[in-house]
């Protein structure tokens, strides 16, 4: 199986070691609960052995299942427009801010004179 980027798509999820894997991250009906979507395409040897068996395999790592399930079409709407709440947009300038507080927090700043690299420059006038 191949993982396919769609119209939805809005994130990439990365391994190493492994192919790069396009998903939509969208809120469920609930409004509450976030989900992810990812799109696979069936080669034809893949479809032959669909239609065989009958059967899917889900293959998990780690000791722990998160809830999930499958689907032969997107759960995806289009024609809809993202609900965002308050709270998550309270939450999403909160870690804005955060960011960039992190972000100058951690910056370093290093002073160059004459091409002379001063960070670990004794002077002169220091006893």
């Amino acid at each position: 199986m191949k993982p396919v980027k769609t119209d939805t798509s809005n994130i990439t999820f990365v391994g190493e070691g492994c192919e790069d894997l396009p998903g939509t991250r969208y809120m469920c009906d609930d409004g509450v609960t976030p989900g992810i979507e990812t799109v696979w395409e069936l080669s034809e040897e893949e479809k032959q052995q669909v239609l065989e068996s009958g059967r899917i395999y889900l293959y998990i790592m780690g000791r722990t299942v998160q809830p999930c399930f499958l689907a032969t079409e997107s759960a995806i709407r289009m024609d809809e427009e993202p609900e965002i709440s308050q709270e998550d947009l309270k939450y999403l300038k909160d870690a804005a801010e955060q960011e960039s507080v992190e972000r100058l927090t951690n910056a370093q700043i290093k002073v160059e004179k004459d091409g002379e690299d001063n960070e670990n420059h004794e002077s002169k006038e220091q006893n």
